[in-house]
This record gives C-alpha cells, sequence and structure tokens, in this order.
C-alpha cells in the first residue's frame, strides 16, 4: 500500500508540473487537430516545392538551349 501511495503522489507530481510549468496560450489538441495541421503545413511545403522545381526546370532549358544550337548550327 505505500508503494501504490508513492506512485500516486508521483503521478500528481507530475501533473502539477505540467500544469504549472505549461506555456502561456498552449493548450492541449486532440491528435485529430494536430494531424490535420501537419497535413496543411506539408501540403504548402509540397506546394512551394513543386514552384521551385519549375523554376529550376525552365532555367536548365534556358542553359541548355544555347548548346543544342551550337551544335546544329
Amino acid at each position: 500500500m505505500l508503494r501504490k501511495k508513492m506512485v500516486d503522489s508521483n503521478s500528481s507530481d507530475r501533473e502539477l508540473y505540467k500544469r504549472n510549468n505549461a506555456q502561456p496560450g498552449c493548450r492541449p489538441i486532440s491528435l485529430l487537430s494536430f494531424l490535420q495541421a501537419e497535413n496543411v503545413r506539408l501540403h504548402r511545403a509540397v506546394v512551394e516545392l513543386s514552384l521551385h522545381t519549375m523554376a529550376l526546370r525552365e532555367a536548365l532549358k534556358r542553359m541548355e538551349a544555347p548548346n543544342a544550337c551550337d551544335g546544329l548550327c
């Protein structure tokens, strides 16, 4: 019984520590909310990377175009 009481007091101390040390404005969120927010963040990153990829492809095409003409002209 003494052991159980010690575990209970430790766990409540941990909970109290978590509550007291929580940053202002922070609140618990559900796993679903977290995953939805992460999905939005990742989608934005994919869009940004796609735009960068298109810009790089266009730059490569412009760089390769004069070289292709040199061999045929």
